[in-house]
């Protein structure tokens, strides 16, 4: 099932200069950076630091380049991770990563998401949640969850309409498939500390699953795909 895309309005064109302005523009004393209704066209590489702020995009679309969320002091014993990364209603066609940060959550709520390369890794961030209401899905080209150890992570796809999904070296609190489809799954060297639950969701592809455990799994009307293949579980 496919997602409507989400609608420009009055959208701003701006390129990838004008887009590092703005959030320039923010002073330290401002903790939440929002930016709504632009058309961003990047190139090459933009840098954004979560370490003293959050960032909430809604109705925008990114185009080219890549979008590289960092924070140098997550190893900070004394940082706090209430700072959140969202977006709300955007398009997003550039290369995205998220990795070395320290986040309460990472939020996707309804967007439509072609990246070649979308990478969530090497993090620790207490809720990591895509999501579309009833009715709607929101698409993901290619999603790759990797390195994420903190060991307090929930995980939750809502709605979604994902093509390929690859989780490798994670720990996970908890995880959630609901009313989602995948072409393909595939999990590598994974822990489900508490519950992973795949609730009126399929798989159209391939569900490979390798050296990962499971503490308690659900699954409930359910579709398991063409070609399941479980090893060393």
């Amino acid at each position: 099932m496919k997602s409507e895309t989400p609608i420009s309005i009055d959208q701003i064109k701006i390129d990838k200069s004008a887009f590092e302005n703005l959030l320039d523009v923010f002073t330290d004393k401002i903790s939440v950076v929002e930016l709504k209704n632009y058309e961003i066209h990047l190139s090459g590489t933009v840098n954004i630091d979560v370490f003293n702020k959050s960032y909430k995009f809604e109705n925008c679309t990114f185009i080219n380049g890549r979008i590289d969320f960092y924070d140098f002091h997550y190893k900070n014993e004394n940082k706090v991770d209430f700072h959140t990364v969202e977006f709300q209603d955007c398009e997003i066609q550039s290369d995205l990563y998220i990795k070395d940060c320290k986040l309460y959550k990472v939020n996707f709520g309804t967007c439509k998401i072609s990246s070649k390369n979308f990478h969530i890794s090497s993090s620790e961030i207490t809720y990591i949640r895509f999501n579309a209401s009833a009715g709607n899905y929101m698409e993901i080209q290619n999603l790759n969850l990797h390195q994420l150890n903190d060991k307090k992570t929930i995980v939750e796809f809502t709605h979604c309409d994902i093509g390929h999904l690859f989780l490798k070296n994670c720990d996970f609190k908890k995880t959630f498939f609901v009313s989602t489809i995948t072409a393909d799954l595939e999990i590598t060297a994974c822990n489900f500390l508490e519950e992973f639950v795949f609730s009126k969701s399929s798989i159209g592809q391939i569900f490979k699953i390798q050296k990962t455990s499971f503490h308690t799994s659900t699954f409930f009307k359910a579709n398991l795909g063409l070609l399941t293949d479980f090893r060393n579980c």
